[in-house]
């Protein structure tokens, strides 16, 4: 398979915006990216991986880090948000930007993707991804909240929905909502959800299987 692994936001947007970028803060994003090396893009060893990455131009050396790390078809920015309230709806605005850079290299190399995962950088994944019982045949999800909304710090789906998710997302964007509530957006247009962790207060935000880095 062919696979499209896209990153929204930075690692540690708070620390990097109020302290600066030093070697503690450069060791701390690479062992992270290790992390993701082995628990999340080890489940797709056996495919061909790009990567993407939207994100904020905060500094020069975390901006080589991923390029360096990273088999990148795509690194590019968004305004910076230091509005905590704006950054619940920036992710929407990330998302966008990453499904119209996808777009445009598929146009550009008529490849096609088989799948798509949209994620972030500041998440430290606690468990193997392996472990989880993915299906390819519908836009999976790690949990619905109580609230009827859903945790969107991990989807991933097939490449017959990447149309109906970029208008889910511009439902979200039109509407001035917040990611969070894809899944009613993703139903409206008839896609089938699956749902990989059930919803305990313990495991409110999903800390069975990551931890943010913030």
């Amino acid at each position: 398979m062919k696979i499209a692994i896209a990153y929204r936001g930075v690692f540690n947007f708070q620390k990097i915006n109020q302290f600066g970028v030093d070697s503690n803060i450069l060791l701390d994003i690479k062992e992270n990216l290790d992390n993701h090396k082995n628990f999340l893009h080890g489940i797709f060893s056996n495919c061909e991986v790009d990567y993407y990455f939207s994100t904020y131009n905060l500094n020069d050396d975390v901006n080589k880090l991923y390029k360096n790390n990273l088999n990148l078809n795509y690194y590019g920015y968004i305004p910076t948000s230091k509005n905590p309230n704006e950054r619940w709806r920036v992710h929407r605005d990330h998302c966008k930007n990453l499904i119209l850079n996808i777009k445009t290299y598929i146009k550009r190399s008529r490849n096609n993707y088989d799948l798509f995962v949209f994620t972030r950088p500041d998440i430290k994944f606690l468990e193997d991804f392996k472990k989880l019982e993915w299906d390819y045949s519908k836009f999976n999800i790690l949990m619905e909240h109580l609230s009827g909304n859903c945790d969107d710090n991990f989807f991933l789906f097939p490449a017959n929905f990447f149309d109906k998710f970029e208008h889910s997302i511009d439902s979200l964007i039109k509407g001035s909502r917040i990611t969070h509530e894809i899944n009613h957006e993703l139903v409206k247009r008839n896609i089938p959800i699956k749902y990989h962790v059930e919803y305990t207060e313990k495991e409110y935000l999903g800390h069975n299987l990551f931890k943010f880095c913030k």
